[in-house]
């Protein structure tokens, strides 16, 4: 049972330090505050106006915060922050009709208050009971607390526990193996050009065998993202909002982590696009697939191909050293199947939802399609 929260503030009594700390709901006027607070915290690399950067990411500028119920939750004692649990309001297709779900972020809370941070847990459940929760990038111990929580592993069903992926730089990549061993450097010379070789001979006999296409670097997602979205927004019950507006401000809003999107185009129709994030793994630069949407119309392998052709062209240019490519369900892992990529176990991921049971009873394997883009993963 949650405890019941008063609308703008909740009082509770810390008995161990035998004081009085509040949890409220965060306001703009409280950005300055709350950014120096997230900062200073504890082997924070962040700076202040980072954080101030995030928050209009989140806030300000996201199509979805109007209307929304909170940012997050502010946790003080005798006014001075000690905590913070924020959300990030997201426009998600549930049931056939757009609503809006929550991601969670950011749950700091001073070493000396620990004892407290249920409290912010628990005023983000009861404030947000009506809406679906998503949390995908949680520490391994808040991971645990989630599941005693009863928050649900999200699924994706078969052939999701791999992933693709064209590996661009083999002899970092075989260096990293060895862990920078001499013998091992010059092992992995040697084998990295053979594994190179057969690597773009495969690669011309499967990504060039996708029929003449139009792939495009976009700047900015138009009304063509709209009139894919309306096309084929029926082929999933349960899945993210893609308009050209929720694109762009996902897409474009931040620098960090870059993003690139890519679009397929016959004419002047879009018939599917992905979307790329780099991300970095000790000394490898990756760049990982976050979104994919193709209209079913087409046929899907050959717009898989020359999206995924364009995106090693792509990323080659840019000297990113491996291209990773998620299987977000089973169609998807299907289709990667026939480009006959190199496959990889799926990188281990800790991704979570919640909600009410209405929701819950109605989210299935076979009318959902969730990506990477959830939660605050790439925001």
């Amino acid at each position: 049972m949650i405890p019941s929260a008063r609308p703008d503030s909740a009082v509770e009594t810390n008995v161990k330090n035998a004081s009085i700390s509040e949890v409220s709901t965060v306001q703009s006027e409280d950005y300055a505050e709350l950014a120096t607070f997230l900062a200073s915290f504890p082997a924070e690399t962040r700076s202040k106006e980072r954080w101030l950067g995030r928050f209009r990411i989140w806030w300000d500028i996201n199509p979805a915060f109007a209307g929304a119920p909170s940012r997050g939750w502010i946790l003080r004692q005798q006014e001075k922050i000690v905590g913070f649990l924020g959300t990030i309001p997201m426009k998600i297709q549930l049931g056939g009709k757009e609503t809006i779900c929550f991601g969670g972020t950011t749950w700091r809370v001073l070493p000396d208050h620990r004892g407290m941070s249920m409290f912010l847990k628990r005023r983000q459940m009861q404030d947000q009971k009506d809406h679906l929760h998503v949390t995908t990038t949680p520490r391994p111990e808040v991971a645990k607390m989630l599941e005693l929580l009863r928050y649900q592993r999200i699924d994706r069903g078969g052939g999701t526990n791999e992933q693709s992926v064209v590996v661009l730089n083999f002899e970092k990549f075989l260096r990293m193996k060895f862990d920078g061993r001499f013998a091992g450097a010059q092992i992995a010379w040697g084998f990295a050009l053979i594994l190179q070789c057969f690597q773009s001979l495969f690669q011309c006999f499967t990504l060039g065998k996708s029929r003449r296409a139009d792939v495009r670097e976009i700047s900015k997602a138009d009304r063509a993202f709209d009139e894919l979205w309306e096309r084929t927004r029926s082929r999933y019950l349960n899945t993210n909002i893609r308009t050209s507006e929720m694109l762009n401000w996902y897409c474009f809003s931040a620098k960090e982590p870059a993003k690139t999107l890519l679009g397929y185009y016959e004419g002047d129709t879009l018939f599917g696009y992905m979307m790329l994030s780099s991300s970095g793994e000790r000394a490898m630069q990756i760049m990982e697939c976050v979104d994919l949407w193709i209209d079913p119309a087409r046929d899907e392998v050959s717009t898989l191909r020359a999206l995924v052709g364009k995106a090693v062209k792509y990323a080659r240019r840019n000297s990113f050293d491996r291209l990773v490519f998620p299987h977000f369900n089973g169609q998807t892992a299907a289709s990667y199947r026939k480009l006959h990529l190199l496959r990889r176990p799926a990188w281990g991921r800790r991704e979570y939802m919640t909600g009410s049971s209405g929701f819950l009873e109605n989210i299935t394997v076979e009318n959902s399609y969730f990506v990477t883009a959830q939660g605050d993963y790439g925001l």
